[in-house]
């Protein structure tokens, strides 16, 4: 019966053993879900850079619309439309018949005015005529000559030319039309440099600068980006709009761009290296921005930041936080301020 009595005990002692080591197993399984499963991220520099955008008009480098100076008819078009045209090219004639008869007759004059002139000259030399008349004389040798270049400013006036390199538009008028002053015959755009006009607010005002480089981008060419330099800063602020007008400048080579063009403006500036963080890893209330920062203890600590530029993912951090140092990326709905936390390494160890 004894024997019976202890080995009853021995049994509830060994159970209770059992059971209590069982519990605490439980327990333990059960605090170690407690302790979130994040991913870390070590704080590193990248490179940062300002961007100001705007929308603007594209211009000519030099834009003109062609037209005449006197009315007449047009005699012959000497030009393609839409081609290339260098400086002073003859683009229409207008009719200059009588001009041309007129310019004739006033050179055979002015070949006799200066024969005249020369027996003048002689015989005023040897002292045969008088100063009154060699003077007369040569006046008839001025007025001829002003007659020339009447005439030659009349033929001028129908010839008109190109006054500098460029692309013609589209013809306006045809051989025969009778134009009157001021008729627009076609256009003319130099577009080996583009011009592009845009505002920008007041607030940039201290960050711009002849030289800085401009991208501009448009509809008709979404994957390019044409590069440019600001050519001048407008030196007064509309008061109405508070933003200042800037131009910059574009070669452009392939003349793809066109005057009229809508483009999307970028100006580049105060290129540097910043600590920077995925944008995965910021938290924000309001105006405050944080992030956890995990130490060697594997602490999460909640700490107050100040963000910069944002840029394809990435958040400059002006201030709050040190290069090296590790920052959570993943997990942060399950981390609280001042709790332990545990990575992807180190739950796998802990299987094992």
């Amino acid at each position: 019966m004894k024997f019976i009595l202890v080995l009853m005990l021995s049994l509830a002692l060994a159970y209770g053993i059992y059971y209590f080591m069982n519990m605490a197993g439980a327990k333990k399984q059960r605090k170690e879900p407690g302790v979130p499963l994040v991913e870390l991220t070590k704080v590193s520099k990248k490179k940062f850079e300002d961007r100001i955008e705007a929308i603007g008009t594209a211009n000519a480098r030099e834009s003109i619309n062609v037209t005449a100076s006197v009315t007449e008819f047009v005699d012959k078009i000497q030009f393609k439309e839409g081609e290339r045209v260098e400086k002073d090219k003859l683009l229409v004639s207008l009719e200059q018949t009588a001009e041309l008869a007129e310019l004739a007759e006033i050179r055979l004059l002015m070949e006799d005015e200066a024969r005249e002139y020369k027996i003048a000259r002689k015989l005023y030399d040897k002292k045969v005529v008088s100063q009154t008349e060699f003077d007369k004389q040569s006046y008839e040798l001025r007025a001829a000559q002003a007659r020339l270049d009447a005439v030659e400013a009349r033929i001028k006036k129908r010839r008109i030319t190109a006054p500098f390199s460029g692309f013609t538009g589209i013809r306006q008028v045809s051989p025969g039309t009778l134009i009157t002053a001021g008729t627009i015959i076609t256009t003319l755009d130099d577009l080996s440099v583009i011009k592009l006009s845009f505002t920008v607010p007041e607030t940039f005002i201290a960050a711009l600068r002849r030289g800085m480089t401009v991208e501009a981008g448009c509809a008709a060419y979404p994957d390019k980006k044409f590069s440019g330099k600001i050519s001048i800063v407008d030196s007064r602020v509309d008061p109405e709009t508070r933003a200042v007008t800037v131009q910059a400048e574009f070669e452009n080579p392939s003349y793809l761009i066109k005057p009229g063009m809508l483009m999307n403006i970028e100006i580049i500036s105060n290129p540097r290296e910043s600590i920077s963080i995925p944008e995965k890893a910021l938290l924000s209330y309001g105006e405050k921005h944080f992030v956890y920062v995990v130490g060697k203890d594997m602490t999460a600590k909640k700490r107050m930041i100040v963000i910069g530029f944002r840029n394809f993912g990435n958040i400059e951090v002006k201030s709050g936080l040190k290069e090296g140092e590790m920052i959570v990326t993943e997990g942060l709905d399950k981390v609280n301020n001042e709790q332990p936390v545990r990575t992807s390494s180190e739950a796998g160890a802990t299987k094992s």
